[in-house]
Formats: C-alpha cells, sequence, structure tokens
C-alpha cells in the first residue's frame, strides 16, 4: 500500500513539473483572405502569411492554402523545443512563395524553434531562406528551392547553431549555390538533394564546426559538390552522401573540397564518381582529417589528391578507390600526395584501375606510412615515388600492374618490410633508382 502511494505521489510529481508539448493556434492563410480577419479558420483566413508568422507564438501553427504569395515572412517570437512555431503548406509544394525583388522568401533573424515545411521558394534576389544571428534549432524540411540567386537557403552568424535542413529539394539553375553556411555550428543537413548550381551544391566559409553532412544526393553542380574553405572548419562528420558529376555543362569538378581544414571526418559510405577533376581534394594546411569507408571510383583526374605542403597527419582507411581505364572518367591516379607529410594510408584500402598509378607519392613528402592496403591492376605502377624521403611501405599486396608493383625515383630513407608484390601480368615487381632504401621480408 505505502508503495503504491509513492508511486502515485511520484506520477504526479512527473505531471507537474515535466514539459508536455502545447498544441497553440492554428492560423489559416490563403490568397483570397483578409488581415483583418481573426485567421481561425478557412473563412476567416488571413491573406499575408507574414501577417501569421509575426502574430505567432510556441505551440501555434500557420497553415497556408495553395497559391502564389509574393511577400518575405518574418518572426515576431520564437518557439520552444517542445511546442515550435510550424509553418507549413495545406497541401505539399503547393503553396509558392515568390522572391521578385526581395532579398529572401523567408528570413529568420534570431529566433528559434521554427519550423518550416512543404512550401516552393524561388526567385530572391540573395536566398530563399535566411537564417541568421542567433538563430537556432530551426528546422528547414520537404521544400522544394530553386532559382534564388545566390543560394536556396543560407545560415550565417556565429549564434546560428543546431539548426536542421532535412528532405528537401535545392537545385538551379539560376542558382549559384544550394546552401551556404558561415560562422554557424552544430547543423544537421541530411536527406536534401542538391543540383544543377552555377558553383557549389553545399559552402561551408569560415568558423564551422561539428556540423553533420549527411546521406544527401549532390549532383550535376557546376564547380564543387561539397566544399569547405577558411579558417576554423574543423570537426564536421561527411557521411553517407552520393555526390557524382557528368561531361559538358554542371560537371562537377570536385566531389568534396577542402581548404585549410582540419579534423574532419569523410567517411561512413561516401559514394563519390564521375567528377571532373578529383574526387575528394585537400589545398592548403588540411591537417588530421579522417577518410574512412568511402567508395571514389572513376573520377576524371584523381580519386583523393592531397595538394598542400602542409597536408599533414592525416588518415586514409579502409576506402575502395578504382578506375576504368578507357572510360571518359577513368581516374588517373587513385591517391595522389604531393608535399604532405606523416598521413597514414592504412587499414585495407583496395586501389585498382588507376590508367597510371594507384599510389603516387611526390614532391619532398615525408614520414608517410602506407600499409596493408590492396593494390592491383592499375596500368603502369601500383606504387610510384618520386623526390620523397622516410616513408614506410608495409605489409601492402601489390600485385597485377602492368609497369611494375613499386617503382622509387630520387628518394631517401625508404622502408619496405613485409609487403606482398606478385604477378602475374606485372613486368616489375620493384624499381629503384634512389639511395638509403630498406627492404625486408618483401
Amino acid at each position: 500500500m505505502k508503495k503504491d502511494f509513492f508511486k502515485l505521489i511520484f506520477l504526479m510529481l512527473l505531471i507537474t513539473f515535466l514539459p508536455f508539448p502545447v498544441h497553440g493556434i492554428d492560423y489559416f492563410v490563403k490568397t483570397n483572405g483578409n488581415n483583418g480577419a481573426t485567421g481561425l479558420s478557412w473563412p476567416e483566413a488571413w491573406r499575408s502569411i507574414n501577417h501569421a508568422a509575426s502574430n505567432a507564438n510556441g505551440g501555434d501553427s500557420v497553415i497556408v492554402s495553395n497559391g502564389y504569395y509574393h511577400e518575405q515572412v518574418m518572426f515576431s517570437n520564437s518557439g520552444t523545443a517542445i511546442s515550435p512555431i510550424i509553418l507549413k503548406a495545406y497541401e505539399n509544394h503547393q503553396a509558392l512563395l515568390i522572391g521578385t525583388n526581395l532579398n529572401s522568401c523567408i528570413y529568420v533573424n534570431d529566433r528559434s524553434n521554427i519550423r518550416i515545411e512543404g512550401f516552393r521558394i524561388r526567385q530572391a534576389t540573395y536566398a530563399g531562406i535566411i537564417l541568421c544571428g542567433s538563430s537556432a534549432q530551426n528546422t528547414i524540411t520537404n521544400n522544394i528551392i530553386n532559382s534564388n540567386y545566390l543560394a536556396g537557403i543560407c545560415l550565417k552568424g556565429k549564434g546560428s547553431r543546431e539548426n536542421r535542413i532535412l528532405n528537401n529539394s535545392i537545385h538551379g539553375p539560376a542558382q549559384i549555390r544550394g546552401i551556404c553556411v558561415t560562422n554557424s555550428d552544430r547543423n544537421t543537413i541530411r536527406s536534401n538533394a542538391l543540383s544543377y548550381h552555377d558553383d557549389h551544391g553545399i559552402c561551408f566559409v569560415n568558423a564551422a564546426l561539428s556540423n553533420v553532412i549527411a546521406s544527401n544526393r549532390i549532383f550535376y553542380n557546376y564547380d564543387n559538390g561539397i566544399v569547405f574553405q577558411g579558417e576554423d572548419i574543423e570537426y564536421n562528420q561527411i557521411r553517407g552522401n552520393v555526390i557524382y558529376g557528368k561531361t559538358g555543362a554542371y560537371c562537377s569538378y570536385r566531389g568534396i573540397y577542402f581548404i585549410n581544414c582540419d579534423h574532419n571526418v569523410i567517411g561512413e559510405g561516401n559514394v563519390i564518381t564521375n567528377c571532373m577533376n578529383e574526387g575528394i581534394r585537400f589545398e592548403g594546411t588540411s591537417q588530421s582529417n579522417i577518410i574512412v569507408r568511402n567508395k571514389i571510383y572513376n573520377n576524371y583526374a584523381n580519386g583523393i589528391w592531397f595538394n598542400g605542403e602542409d597536408d599533414d597527419f592525416n588518415i586514409i582507411e579502409g576506402n575502395i578507390i578504382y578506375g576504368e581505364p578507357g572510360a571518359y572518367f577513368d581516374q588517373n591516379y587513385g591517391l595522389f600526395i604531393q608535399g604532405g607529410d606523416n598521413n597514414i594510408i592504412s587499414g585495407s584500402n583496395v586501389i585498382y584501375r588507376s590508367p597510371y598509378y594507384g599510389v603516387y607519392l611526390r614532391n619532398n613528402t615525408v614520414n608517410n606510412v602506407l600499409s596493408n592496403n590492396i593494390i592491383y591492376s592499375n596500368n603502369e605502377y601500383g606504387i610510384y615515388v618520386d623526390d620523397n624521403s622516410s616513408d614506410r611501405f608495409t605489409g601492402n599486396s601489390i600485385g597485377h600492374n602492368v609497369n611494375g608493383g613499386i617503382a622509387i625515383y630520387a628518394s631517401g630513407g625508404n622502408n619496405l618490410r613485409g609487403n606482398d608484390i606478385h604477378g602475374p601480368r606485372q613486368n616489375r615487381g620493384l624499381i629503384s633508382y634512389c639511395h638509403s632504401l630498406v627492404i625486408s621480408e618483401s
């Protein structure tokens, strides 16, 4: 009996103190409505989405009927985590926000916990949706966003954080970028389709920390699928995305491009193919990044390219990287490191069918480690080393490369240990024109 009494007290305390979602007021908007009406039903619907959004509080919903709306929508209030303000189309994609001569169609400044759902948004002079200032924990989902001048969605401002961009279709032409993120942290960009942009599918510029970019389909963007450029771009996770280009216009020059970016993880199932230059490229000073378990194939120049003198301490592990000689996008080199030091290429990367080299180390790269990789059927060499020192090659399986397994030129202090270098269809196992080469048990 006493137990039951305490259980009852506990339940009453839970009910008293735990927050529960509050369903507020439903406001209705239609093209032939009247802002002087109550807005509380379809017969009493308001005319302006912005008028409704300005009146909404946490827990309220603004429901928008089919039709064309030429206005900029702004919010006077924030919602809460359990009672957001919801702005949604009554029928998916039948309410169209037009931004002709307007900076944006929806502008969220210093507001949080707002959900925007189910609209078509286009023709703004800057961006279709802008989240700025201290806007946090907002959700943009299931919208079609196209033909806005600079970007479909723009997140900017150091206080802009923890926003969610989910399941949207964001596309050009006549839109430079799909999603642009500047000085904004811990956002989630997931399950969107981004295509036909004149520049990038997704662009991060300056001070973007701990963002998650996952399960997006990013294709036929003219320059890069995803680009990270600027200082303090760290600890972002890029996983499970499909990124691809094509010949001709909107070719996608690179799948993912990093400029001066550290401590990011590119892995767990990204598929990158048919890009005009590289699948993944690092430039400048990009250090301590992890590239793990991706499939990178048939990109025109390189699967992965480190092109900066200070691209150091990166880890490349468990990737599948290959090309198809004779195909238009045949991927000249599987992995190309030009100037970077202390990188680790290990954990059963499988690199094969490149027209030239599976792995190419060049221009004074130092102390890189290649271990336990499978490198085979490349049209010239499995591994080609030029002007390097103190690199270590351990436990790799290298076979069926037409000209040779490993070629080392003008290099010193390199160490080969326990590699399986074998034919058939491999003219030579090891070619060395260098000094201070240590070979053991290979």
